[in-house]
């Protein structure tokens, strides 16, 4: 197992919440779905709800998991 891999089983064990600010920004977007997808953080994501979610479905990620304020 690779360092990496390794810090993942970690956090994986007891996730935190994570507020990820910029929510316009499709990179944040990003990194909340894969940090949910892996299970190693519960995202809070700031932004537009509809902003949010165009930036999910233009790349095919789940915001299942995640919290968003406006």
């Amino acid at each position: 197992m690779d360092w990496v891999q390794h810090f993942i089983e970690i956090a994986r064990k007891k996730p935190l919440k994570v507020v990820y600010p910029e929510g316009d920004d499709e990179r944040i977007v990003m990194a909340a779905c894969k940090a949910s997808a892996l299970g190693i953080a519960h995202p809070i994501v700031l932004g537009a709800e509809d902003v949010i979610r165009a930036a999910a479905k233009k790349n095919g990620a789940s915001l299942d998991g995640q919290t968003h304020i406006n």
